[in-house]
């Protein structure tokens, strides 16, 4: 009866059904995670989270080419033979780099956890082939689940991950950082035993044979070649960060930088994604038939409505919230929050949209994005550490990725036959309508009062942004 309420109330428009599906497995999965941050924030130290942030650094920079991106070319060809071809030849590029993986830390363990700066990470770098072979593989069949548009698979996936990860890293505290690391790292495996069922259960990848292993290797060489080390360099960019703070500044610095990030960029991308990969199941059938530039303006626009309100609440108030939520030895991390949301929110809204690389097969132009995108990033935290101003190494890595990622907008609209001019257009507009929302929010922080009225302007603006969703997300239903 559950479950028959809940597609009462689906949209009934494909698109928004399988957007509705996603992000609503990935909202309940995040809002665990985020639930459940005060309580971690008073059991581990800022030092343990900048350890997770290292592991999980080190992890997705290997993750991202562990199967060399064929992966992305699963939803894409008619037959689901050959569907299922990529899948197996991106399963056995999976167990290489896990075996290769096997060796790094094996004979050179020791040295990598120094390279990275956190000598602490040596006792648990064994996990490292572990969180390759699952976080691969809950790629490859996340991109099954996804041609097949069994996004109900793919949130129920996500719920139980947020699920085993908490539990394991509230329960075993006593671990220390430790605990953080197991927890990320089981939740990957029980995510990629969920998927992959239905995957063996099929029938299109029995009677594979080499021959045609090969044959779909040559055929979407492009991923390897361009969408490989895109994804690397896109990946790198936003895991070097808390690497580069811990070694240039501190760990501590690291595991406030890695908290915020926990807390906003987490849910941000992976709704993001979940968009993004609805997105990717029917960008490719809207080009082949002329419709990609309505599809590109109208998701552009409901990401944008759901970014921007939540991008101005946080200039105005994450210090505040993130003391009350977190403890006042997370203060700075607030502070962090400020300058991340405007990265942040043009991330959410130009992310799921990148899939167009992909879509339209202009992986260079992708690799030059991501490699330009990289170049920047490490330039501006490398101010920041000549200058010893952590808050200022965060503003520049922000504002100058934010202004990269517009600069993507700007190029997608034009190659999905829309106008540039509609994405200022569209941004502008819904910019507008947020800082209206948060008027009294504003007002109140630019005017000397008490924390009393301060709170309530707070609550009043997220009162006005409930009723300003309803009425967007009704159109939409």
């Amino acid at each position: 009866m559950l479950k028959k309420t809940i597609h009462r109330f689906l949209p009934k428009n494909h698109f928004a059904r399988g957007v509705s599906v996603l992000v609503g497995g990935t909202f309940g999965a995040q809002a665990l995670m985020v639930l459940i941050s005060p309580l971690l924030t008073r059991i581990y130290s800022p030092s343990d989270f900048g350890l997770l942030a290292i592991y999980i650094g080190i992890l997705n920079l290997f993750t991202v080419v562990a199967s060399f991106r064929y992966q992305l070319a699963i939803p894409l060809p008619e037959s689901d033979e050959e569907a299922a071809h990529i899948t197996l030849l991106s399963l056995f590029i999976l167990f290489f780099i896990t075996s290769l993986s096997c060796g790094v830390v094996f004979f050179a363990g020791t040295e990598l956890a120094n390279l990275f700066g956190a000598p602490q990470i040596e006792k648990y770098i064994w996990l490292l082939p572990l969180g390759i072979l699952f976080g691969g593989g809950y790629q490859i069949f996340n991109y099954w689940a996804i041609r097949a548009k069994s996004f109900g698979d793919i949130a129920n996936t996500k719920i139980k991950q947020s699920l085993v990860s908490a539990f394991i890293q509230v329960t075993a505290f006593k671990m220390g950082g430790g605990a953080l690391l197991f927890g990320h790292t089981l939740g990957q495996g029980i995510g990629t035993n969920a998927l992959m069922r239905p995957f063996f259960k099929s029938k299109s990848y029995k009677g594979w044979t080499f021959n045609k292993l090969k044959k779909v290797a040559l055929r979407y060489k492009d991923f390897p070649i361009f969408s490989t080390w895109a994804s690397f360099f896109n990946t790198a960019g936003s895991q070097l960060p808390p690497i580069l703070f811990a070694v240039l500044f501190s760990p501590a610095i690291a595991g406030l930088y890695a908290l915020t990030n926990r807390v906003l960029a987490s849910p941000a991308l992976l709704i993001g994604n979940a968009i993004g990969n609805v997105f990717h199941a029917n960008a490719a059938e809207n080009y082949r038939e002329g419709k990609l530039q309505k599809l590109f303006e109208n998701v552009l626009d409901k990401l944008a409505m759901l970014a921007m309100p939540m991008m101005v609440c946080l200039v105005l108030a994450a210090p505040q919230l993130f003391s009350l939520i977190f403890g006042e030895k997370w203060a700075d991390a607030g502070i962090y929050a400020q300058f991340m949301s405007v990265w942040l929110s043009m991330v959410f809204i130009a992310s799921p949209l990148s899939i167009l690389f992909t879509v339209l097969e202009e992986q260079k132009i992708g690799l030059f994005f991501q490699s330009l995108m990289l170049f920047v990033r490490l330039i501006v935290i490398y101010i920041g550490y000549l200058y010893n101003d952590i808050i200022l190494a965060v503003m520049l890595f922000s504002l100058s990725s934010a202004f990269l990622w517009f600069v993507f907008l700007i190029w997608a609209a034009q190659k999905s036959g829309s106008n540039p001019l509609v994405v200022l257009r569209i941004l502008c507009k819904r910019l507008m309508f947020a800082l209206f929302l948060f008027l009294p929010l504003l007002v109140a922080t630019l005017s000397q009062i008490t924390s009393q009225i301060w709170w309530l302007c707070l609550v009043l603006s997220l009162a006005f942004l409930a009723g300003y969703l309803f009425k967007e997300l009704k159109k939409v239903y």
